[in-house]
């Protein structure tokens, strides 16, 4: 059996990779990853953020393997294609993330990357390793499964995507707020009944591991996820896209690279669901680079608000914050944009961040993190922790911002924050 040996700066074992999953690797539509970025516009304001999704899926690949091993310690009877599937779910769950992915979404693509991602499996990874695997890691990921502790392993509160990116991209960024106890709270993990149906719990013992990395998620994604530069330069993006987008309905010609002119004609043909095999077959050649030289070229477009959006863009001229305005202030800044020529559907954007650290268990939400006690009673998180940090973090926190692209135009400097 070929096996690769893969170092990773963030865990002490070598990632062993056999077939299948070296199989699934080794495909086009998985070495794209190396040319996506793992954060996207983060790195105009941590310049070590230029981590890629490739080694995040790796990463999310190997914690899935390192919680399997734990759950099967403790009896857990996990048969080897459950284990197969959950490794293989957990190495392409990303496959529907394009180059900034979420803008992507925002505003030329109107399907999830979710979605893109299972159409993608049924599209490449199928052929590979089959339709039983397939099938299988599809049902993990999508919740089809009467064993919903695989489903909770890949997406849930205490998923291995969340603990691999959590601690990665604090490592990438030089931050400390991510730095999770992962190996504790895997050593922890184990599952328990919940209306006669297997589900995701920790010993008692991992129980402050977990409040740690709650603790740190929610940081990080106030200094990462929502830094409001971060935000700012998502808007601009999402303001030259919106361009692009307006201008090819309005039949110009608009300059791309091949690969993106050829994903972007392929969702004006198919727009929607089911998501054609043309789009899926575009959509896996566009990566960063594509990015980077349309916006190079917008930069020189005979299009004025093109041309001066990919300028700001290029020369980090990103825009003031406007932090939690009135309705009112929002509405004197646009007539200001409009006194100086400039259209406010492309230089006046809002951005609302919303976080929530923990969610209790309602139906329409998702699972709580439950922790079997040393009686073997099962609680929920907040109510074994002598601290109040867990309820604190299920309080909703939501910030708004408001992105005046062209800086020269403010409303009240006293107010206003650069980018």
């Amino acid at each position: 059996m070929r096996r690769k040996y893969i170092r990773d700066p963030l865990y002490e074992d070598f990632i062993i990779l056999e077939e299948p999953f070296l199989d699934v690797v080794e495909q086009p539509f998985f070495q794209r990853f190396r040319r996506i970025k793992q954060l996207g516009t983060a790195s105009l304001v941590y310049p070590g953020a230029d981590h890629s999704r490739f080694q995040h899926a790796l990463g999310a690949f190997y914690l899935a393997g390192r919680a399997l091993h734990s759950l099967q310690e403790k009896g857990v009877n996990i048969s080897p294609e459950e284990g197969d599937a959950l490794r293989l779910a957990a190495l392409v769950h990303d496959l529907g993330h394009g180059p900034l992915s979420h803008s992507l979404e925002h505003t030329l693509v109107d399907v999830p990357h979710e979605e893109l991602s299972y159409a993608l499996m049924d599209r490449f990874v199928r052929p590979v390793v089959g339709d039983a695997l397939t099938d299988r890691a599809l049902a993990f990921l999508k919740g089809d499964t009467d064993r919903p502790f695989f489903h909770e392993l890949l997406d849930g509160q205490l998923d291995v995507d969340r603990l691999d990116y959590l601690r990665r991209d604090s490592f990438f960024c030089g931050l400390t707020h991510g730095l999770v106890d992962i190996a504790r709270i895997l050593q922890t993990l184990t599952t328990v009944s919940e209306r006669g149906r297997e589900v995701l719990a920790v010993e008692e013992k991992g129980a402050t591991a977990v409040e740690s990395y709650l603790m740190a998620r929610y940081l990080m994604y106030w200094a990462v996820y929502y830094h409001r530069t971060n935000l700012a330069a998502q808007g601009l993006i999402e303001a030259m896209f919106r361009r692009v987008r307006d201008l090819r309905r309005e039949g110009h010609t608009v300059p791309l690279t091949p690969a993106f002119h050829a994903f972007l004609d392929a969702w004006d043909a198919y727009p929607g669901r089911p998501i054609h095999p043309d789009v899926l077959e575009a959509f896996v050649m566009l990566d960063d680079a594509d990015v980077d030289v349309s916006i190079k070229m917008w930069a020189r477009s005979d299009d004025p608000v093109l041309s001066d959006l990919a300028w700001r863009y290029l020369r980090r001229r990103l825009p003031r914050t406007l932090e939690n305005p009135s309705p009112g202030e929002v509405l004197e800044l646009s007539r200001a944009l409009e006194r100086h020529g400039l259209d406010p559907r492309y230089y006046l954007v809002e951005k609302r961040a919303f976080e929530v650290g923990y969610r209790y268990y309602t139906p329409e939400e998702e699972s709580p993190i439950r922790v079997r006690l040393r009686s073997g009673k099962v609680a929920e998180i907040s109510q074994v922790l002598p601290t109040d940090t867990v309820k604190a973090l299920a309080r909703p926190v939501v910030q708004t911002y408001v992105f005046s692209i062209a800086r020269e135009v403010a409303l009240d400097q006293g107010k206003q924050t650069g980018g």
